[in-house]
């Protein structure tokens, strides 16, 4: 839906005019908690206000409103990129001037008076009769832009090469059997290269509360994808308190189905490892893309395994999937990223497609 509005307001701005900015509503915590169990809400309030303003800035939203008690969760989860509005007031909690920036989509200044509707008060208006572009005709195509998460990073150059390519998350292996391990040490240092709007995930298999502990301590703000069953998931999610993402690899055997539901906030769907693997991903084996075209997955998704330069294209198109990972197909030696299979990568996976609606 959120998807859908966005490509509407971009078609129908008229030449010129700044697209209107497109909010999300996350407002629960104005519920108490007794109010919110009736909604059938089964998470505390603010793992549910996490999860819902992760989904929309993924679907493509720029900003959320929020209630007062939902501002400081949000942006310590999200960073400072995405908009946080509250009805009618600009809570104490606030950063960047969060109201104004609604209103001055151009980047101009922040400080603009409003006029009523939150219209900054020189924003022009097309009048009718006034000539002008008119909408462009809707279509029933919409472009799609593929994520892409460079996986198993383990050096400087293969961070900047996925940086530069346009990766939208680099990973971090943590897995003691992997060629691409690092350490906790190693991967702050690599981490604290990324850019704003690059994001870290931290790659662990089956892991104990103190590996968790030892890889948040070093990468507060990463997302955790894990190897390991729904209840692991779940009592990781209820540590950590919903202030990451919760990923969960779901390793696919030969006509096996992907999950209907998961307790995690993002799945990495791949084919499962087999018999000679020490690692149960990063070994190149691919999966039958077109068992997951029509998949009603329970939360976003990544596609992963056996993805290529060559052959990334023809499994979005045949998987269905809006997101990809790959490790092992942008290295020539094993463990070893490279820089122009990264932007082959990168650019194979994001060249603009168009998908019917």
């Amino acid at each position: 839906m959120i998807e859908a509005a966005r490509e509407a307001l971009e078609r129908t701005a008229p030449r010129g005019v700044p697209r209107t900015r497109l909010l999300a509503v996350t407002v629960l915590t104005s519920l108490d908690a007794e109010a919110l169990r009736a909604t059938g809400v089964a998470d505390a309030p603010v793992s549910q206000v996490l999860r819902l303003g992760r989904l929309a800035m993924d679907a493509g939203a720029d900003g959320l409103v929020c209630s007062p008690l939902e501002v400081a969760s949000l942006r310590a989860a999200l960073g400072p990129a995405p908009l946080l509005v509250v009805p009618g007031i600009r809570p104490a909690a606030a950063a960047h001037d969060d109201q104004a920036r609604v209103a001055d989509a151009r980047g101009g200044d922040p400080r603009r008076r409003l006029l009523p509707g939150g219209r900054a008060a020189d924003h022009p208006r097309r009048r009718p009769g006034s000539g002008g572009a008119r909408p462009r005709r809707p279509d029933r195509t919409r472009r799609v832009r593929i994520r892409v998460k460079i996986c198993g990073v383990s050096e400087a150059g293969g961070r900047d090469a996925a940086v530069a390519a346009g990766a939208d998350w680099i990973g971090f292996v943590f897995h003691p059997a992997s060629p691409r391990r690092v350490t906790p040490d190693a991967a702050r240092s690599l981490a604290a290269g990324l850019p704003a709007g690059v994001g870290a995930v931290a790659l662990l298999v089956e892991p104990d509360d103190e590996a968790v502990a030892a890889v948040r301590a070093a990468l507060p703000r990463a997302a955790l994808q894990l190897y390991a069953g729904e209840a692991r998931v779940g009592a990781i999610r209820a540590a950590t308190g919903g202030a990451v993402e919760i990923w969960r690899a779901v390793p696919l055997a030969p006509g096996a189905s992907p999950p209907a539901r998961t307790l995690a906030d993002r799945l990495v769907v791949e084919a499962a490892p087999g018999p000679g693997d020490r690692s149960p991903g990063g070994h190149g084996t691919a999966l039958d893309w077109s068992a997951l075209l029509g998949w009603q997955a329970p939360v976003p998704w990544l596609l992963a395994g056996g993805l290529t330069p060559r052959n990334v294209a023809e499994a979005v198109a045949r998987s269905g999937a809006d997101a990809v990972d790959v490790s092992s197909g942008v290295e020539r030696v094993r463990g070893k990223k490279d820089a122009d299979l990264i932007a082959a990568f990168v650019a194979a996976a994001t060249a603009p497609r168009a998908s019917i609606h």
